[in-house]
């Protein structure tokens, strides 16, 4: 009889309801938290009876519905990838990144390299529902780097893809010439 109360606890614990608590701090940043805060703000309680989890290895961070366009925006890094070593000795580097849907504004989209914005326009590829981006940056010094690509619409970040960690390896300009023997 032990065990079937169990089954039973086991069954309903993912059913139980539980509250969620929405509110905007000070600096217009959205919060949303299982525990409500203190102080006086305005702050909305949502009933959430169910989750559907989501998997950690996503290489996508969609837009929030509450877009001018009401268009989910979808970025993802495709080049270069988490970790990746790279060999230009110009310094020469290329960034993809996919934008989907196709008809999202590819003005908005802005690369970051070490949390700097990119000046460059990139070039355009489509296919079916997505349009893949690229930017060709040089010189890029050699050493570890990070990218990243952002949808930004009304001065606001509506989507971004993961940051990108990669090494850059050049070859010295001052080293000296091999002599073999």
């Amino acid at each position: 009889m032990k065990w079937l109360l169990v089954a039973w606890w086991l069954i309903t614990l993912p059913c139980a309801a539980t509250s969620v608590y929405q509110w905007t701090d000070a600096q217009g940043v959205l919060h949303l938290s299982d525990t409500r805060p203190v102080g006086e703000m305005s702050v909305t309680e949502h009933t959430v009876t169910s989750f559907t989890p989501v998997s950690p290895s996503s290489n996508l961070t969609p837009s929030s519905s509450s877009t001018e366009s009401d268009v989910a925006v979808a970025l993802s890094l495709l080049h270069p990838a988490e970790g990746a070593t790279l060999r230009s000795n110009p310094g020469k580097l290329t960034v993809s990144a996919s934008v989907r849907p196709v008809h999202a504004a590819t003005e908005s989209v802005v690369l970051l390299l070490d949390g700097a914005k990119v000046a460059l326009s990139p070039q355009q590829t489509t296919q079916q529902d997505q349009r893949t981006l690229h930017w060709h940056i040089e010189p890029v010094d050699r050493g570890t780097h990070t990218v990243q690509v952002q949808y930004i619409e009304n001065g606001k970040v509506i989507a971004s893809s993961q940051v990108h960690r990669f090494f850059l390896h050049r070859a010295h300009l001052n080293q000296p010439s091999r002599q073999t023997h």
